[in-house]
Parts: structure tokens; sequence; C-alpha cells
């Protein structure tokens, strides 16, 4: 964590800790799963805590973004205007994580905050010690299983009534084996969605070896924002496609891509914001499977073809929740 963020961090979890009104309100885990909610009163106690140790404006949103459980490294995806606005008139914030493991044979299972936490120590030790982990396309290295979490994070506001601020995100601690055009969705059951509040980003660690030693390595970053070719939207969601990153390998070297994230951020409407209203917002990410099948024919006994081609489908990873809003 940057540390200019490390003191007001510090600060805010230590009242949390001693001062009751700061206890967080609605904070539970399941196997996988680990949920945490700030209520209104709340949300000004941190606010007051940040007021008194910055005086900059951008500083004091992104400690308050850092602080609600946005990773560090989305804050430079946002405008500066753009946080600000959030961080003023944030009054109710929301944050769903959720934990997952895929083997390579494609069986996806619930894991715990923990035994992710393990993991993703247990990699960026390897990444340190100047370890490849190309293993899942190479089938040669210890690591075979992609760990992936996923968030969802919803910021209610009063400048707009019925109005929030809605983040979504996907992080790949080993990217998966197929890797093509992927894309990442916000939606909901009801509501609308303000495309013109969005953006988008892809991010993730390239490495380049010369054998087993580390030549460069190097963060790279990807970032679109409301009306690009990538942007794909209605009212009812809004979505983002990308290209995921291959690894590369000749003879003597190789380019591994680690420490794969996606963000979609977008701003959302209630459908009646003069009533009390539910509703369910949905994070989904599409991944692109490609497999290959295999058809014989045969004619005679001693003629026969065997044909290979090439076949592909999505398989969709979702987070959601849904909420009661109520008017102010």
């Amino acid at each position: 964590m940057n540390k200019k963020f490390q003191k007001i961090i510090s600060t805010l979890l230590l009242t949390a800790l001693f001062i009751n009104t700061l206890f967080i309100n609605s904070v539970f885990a399941t196997d996988g799963q680990n949920q945490t909610g700030f209520s209104e009163n709340q949300i000004k106690q941190i606010k007051k805590e940040i007021e008194a140790t910055y005086s900059n404006d951008e500083d004091k949103a992104n400690a308050f973004f850092i602080f609600i459980g946005l990773d560090e490294r989305w804050l430079d995806n946002f405008t500066k205007e753009r946080k600000i606005e959030i961080y003023n008139t944030a009054n109710a914030v929301g944050v769903l994580n959720e934990y997952f493991v895929e083997t390579t044979n494609g069986i996806t299972e619930e894991i715990s905050e923990e035994e992710y936490t393990v993991q993703e120590k247990a990699q960026k030790g390897k990444k340190s010690a100047g370890t490849s982990s190309r293993s899942i396309d190479s089938g040669t290295e210890e690591e075979t299983d992609s760990y992936f979490k996923k968030t969802l994070i919803w910021i209610g506001t009063n400048d707009n009534s019925g109005y929030y601020a809605v983040i979504t995100t996907f992080e790949w601690l080993t990217p998966p084996i197929n890797r093509g055009v992927d894309a990442l969705f916000l939606s909901s059951n009801s509501g609308t969605f303000d495309s013109s509040r969005s953006g988008c980003a892809v991010e993730y660690k390239q490495t380049a070896y010369w054998g087993t030693s580390v030549v460069t390595d190097e963060i790279v970053e990807e970032f679109d924002e409301n009306d690009t070719d990538n942007i794909l939207k209605t009212s009812n969601y809004i979505g983002y496609k990308f290209n995921l990153p291959n690894d590369t390998t000749s003879i003597s070297t190789s380019v591994d891509v680690s420490d794969l994230a996606i963000m979609l951020a977008c701003g959302y409407y209630v459908e009646n914001p003069g009533l009390i209203t539910n509703f369910s917002l949905y994070g989904t990410y599409f991944h692109r499977i490609i497999t290959i099948s295999t058809s014989v024919s045969v004619k005679s006994v001693t003629d026969g073809n065997i044909t290979l081609s090439l076949k592909s489908h999505f398989k969709d990873y979702t987070i959601d929740k849904t909420l009661t809003y109520r008017p102010q």
C-alpha cells in the first residue's frame, strides 16, 4: 500500500476496534464469501477521521476508497473529479468478496479467504524468487490451478435520489489456460445504468525470463471509458470486452503473465426512487473456453478421414447481491 495512506488506514482500523459507533454493521463470512457494510453514521465517522488527516481532496477520496475495500491499483482509473464526487456524496457502502479455485479439469470450487490468501502469498513468494509461474500452460510446475477473487462494491449517494456508484472486479492469481476475448458485465433486474459515468480497466504483470532468470518485470495497464468500441451497453446492463494476454515461449526466453485483474465501474439508478425498492446487482465475468473436437469418417477399410476442429463457448462466473433502497 502507498505509504501516504498507511497512517489514515491504521487510524481508522484502530478507531473501529475501540469505538462502538464505528463497528461494521453488517459483517458475515461463509466458505468463500465475505461481506462488509457501512451505515450512514459509520460513513460520517470515517470521513471525520479522513478530514482530520488530509487537506487534499483527492487524497481524502483515495483513502476512503482504500478503506472500504477497493484495491489501490484501480484508483488512477477514476478521474480526480469523479473520486471526489463519490467521496463527498457517499452515505452507505457495501462490499461483497467471493473466492474460488478452478482446477485444470475445469471444476470450480468456492474456497475461504484464508485459503486464497495462502495461495496469493505462495505465488508472490515464487515470483520474488525468480521462479516462473507459467505452470498452467506448460504443466511442468507444481502450481496448476487458477485462483480468482470476485468483488462487488455498491456506494449509495445523496447527490441524486436513488443513485448508486457500482464497481465489480475479477482478479486471477494465475491466468486461465484459455485466453481469448472475455467480457465483464454489470447488470440488474431493474433500474438503469448510466453509461456516461462508466469506466473499465485491465491490469496484469508481465515478466520476461532468460532461462529461469528474470530480465524485466512490469505492470501493464489498459483503460477504456464511456463510448469506446469495447463497451457494450443498454439501460439494463453495461459490459466490457477485452483480450486476455498470452504467455510466449522461445528457445531461451519466455514472457509470463500473472496477477490479471479486470475492473468495471458504472453509475446506477433504482427504478422507483420515491418508493422502498428491492433490486439485485450482478457482476458477471464471461470467460471463453476453446476445445478441440474430433470426427472420423470411414468410407472403406483403406479410406478414412480424421477431422480436428476448434469449438468455443463461454463460461460465466457471477457475483450478485439483493439490496433494499429506502428514499431519503
